[in-house]
C-alpha cells in the first residue's frame, strides 16, 4: 500500500510538472511573443525608401503609403 501511494505522489508530481511546462510554453507563444518581437523590432533602425515617380513609400518591405 505505501508503495502505491509513493507512486501515486511521484506521479502526480510528474504531471503537474509536465502542465506547468505546457502551460507556460502556451502563455509565452500566445501573449509575451508578440510583446517580445515588437519591441525587438521597434529597437531596429528606420530603414525608408521613397520612389517620387510611383508615389510609394517602402519601409522594412512594406508599403507605407500608394
Amino acid at each position: 500500500m505505501r508503495d502505491v501511494l509513493l507512486w501515486m505522489n511521484i506521479h502526480r508530481i510528474y504531471v503537474m510538472g509536465v502542465l506547468g511546462v505546457i502551460t507556460w510554453t502556451t502563455a509565452y507563444f500566445s501573449y509575451f511573443q508578440p510583446i517580445i518581437f515588437g519591441w525587438w523590432r521597434r529597437r531596429r533602425p528606420h530603414s525608408w525608401s521613397v520612389d517620387m515617380v510611383a508615389k510609394r513609400a517602402v519601409s522594412r518591405g512594406k508599403n507605407e503609403v500608394q
